[in-house]
C-alpha cells in the first residue's frame, strides 16, 4: 500500500518511512479500539459511509420544510449507523468520527452551531425508521487518535487509548440501551464518556442520558434549526458572526479570515456561547 500511495511518497526518505509507521501504528490502535467498543456491547455495525441523497443507491435525501412550505434537500454521509436488535423494535447509533474536537456540547446544539448528529439521524429515521422500526438510541462523536508515550504498563496504556476515544452524546437512558451499548461497565464506561454505574444506587448515571421523548427533540430540534438557517440562507442573509466558547473560536482554522475582515481590534466582536446543560436544553423541571 505504501509503495502505491501518491507514486510511493512514503517510501521516498527515511522521514517519510517513519510517518508511514506512524500513521500504520495510529491506525491499528484506532480499530483496535473500535473492534473492543463493539465486542463491549450488543450493537453491531449496520453501514459505514452511508450516504443519502448524494448518488443513486443512496439513501433518500433529507428533506425540510421552509418557509412559505419551500422544501430544501439535504445530502451527506454519515461514517458509522450501528443497529440493535430487540423484541420491541430496533434501535440505531450514529457515530461520526473526529480528528478534532471531538466532545458533544448541548450549548453548540443550542445554538445551532452543531446540527451534524441530529440531521443525520433524521435522515436514517426519514429513510429507514417505518420500514425497519429503526429507532434513533444515541448520537456519538468519536474522537479518533493516537496512543500517547508508552508508560510500560500495557493494561494502563490500553485503558487510556480507549478512555481518549471514547463516545460522546446523548443516548437513551434505557438500561437496556446502555448495557447493549457497553455491558462492562463496572464504574466508568471505557466506552461511552462521562457513562457510570453507581452501586449504591444500583443505577446508570451521565450528563448525556435522555429519554426516548428528549431524543425525538433533540433530533426535531436540529431539524427545525436547520430549515431556519437554509431560509436565512435564501433570504441573503450572511452576517460576519463568529461564536466563542470559552477559548474557542470560529475564527481559528478558517481560510477566509482575509475576505470577512473580521477584526477584534477594529471594533468587531464575537458571538459569545454560553454553557449549555442538558437540564436547560430540555427545560427539566427538576434541573
Amino acid at each position: 500500500m505504501n509503495a502505491r500511495h501518491n507514486y510511493g511518497i512514503l517510501l521516498d526518505s527515511a522521514l517519510m518511512r517513519a510517518e508511514a509507521e506512524r500513521l500504520r501504528d495510529e491506525l491499528y490502535g484506532i480499530g483496535w479500539v473500535i473492534i473492543r467498543q463493539i465486542v463491549s456491547g450488543q450493537f453491531r455495525p449496520y453501514a459505514s459511509e452511508l450516504s443519502f441523497g448524494l448518488k443513486e443507491g443512496d439513501l433518500p435525501a433529507l428533506e425540510l420544510e421552509g418557509a412559505n412550505g419551500v422544501r430544501f434537500r439535504m445530502v451527506g454521509v454519515v461514517d458509522r449507523v450501528d443497529k440493535l436488535q430487540t423484541d420491541e423494535g430496533d434501535y440505531f447509533r450514529i457515530i461520526d468520527y473526529k480528528t478534532g474536537e471531538g466532545d458533544f456540547d448541548f450549548a453548540e446544539l443550542a445554538n445551532g452551531l452543531r446540527l451534524q448528529l441530529p440531521l443525520y439521524a433524521a435522515a436514517v429515521q426519514a429513510a429507514l425508521g417505518a420500514e425497519k422500526r429503526l429507532r434513533a438510541a444515541a448520537l456519538y462523536y468519536m474522537k479518533v487518535c493516537e496512543a500517547g508515550p508508552a508508560t510500560g504498563n500495557a493494561e494502563e496504556d490500553e485503558k487510556a487509548l480507549r478512555s481518549g476515544m471514547r463516545l460522546s452524546g446523548p443516548m437513551l437512558s434505557d438500561e437496556r440501551i446502555i448495557t447493549a451499548s457497553d455491558g462492562t461497565v463496572v464504574r466508568s464506561s471505557l466506552v461511552v464518556k462521562n457513562l457510570s454505574y453507581v452501586k449504591k444506587d444500583a443505577c446508570y448515571k451521565g450528563k448525556f442520558l435522555v429519554n426516548s421523548s428528549e431524543m425525538d427533540r433533540t433530533i426535531d430540534f436540529a431539524k427545525r434549526v436547520g430549515s431556519q438557517t437554509l431560509d436565512a440562507i435564501m433570504q441573503g442573509r450572511a452576517e460576519v458572526s463568529p461564536s466563542k466558547t470559552g477559548s474557542y473560536v470560529a475564527c481559528k482554522y478558517c481560510p477566509y479570515l482575509s475576505i470577512c475582515r473580521f477584526d477584534t481590534t477594529s471594533g468587531s466582536k464575537y458571538r459569545r456561547i454560553r454553557a449549555v446543560t442538558a437540564d436547560q436544553f430540555y427545560n427539566r423541571k427538576d434541573s
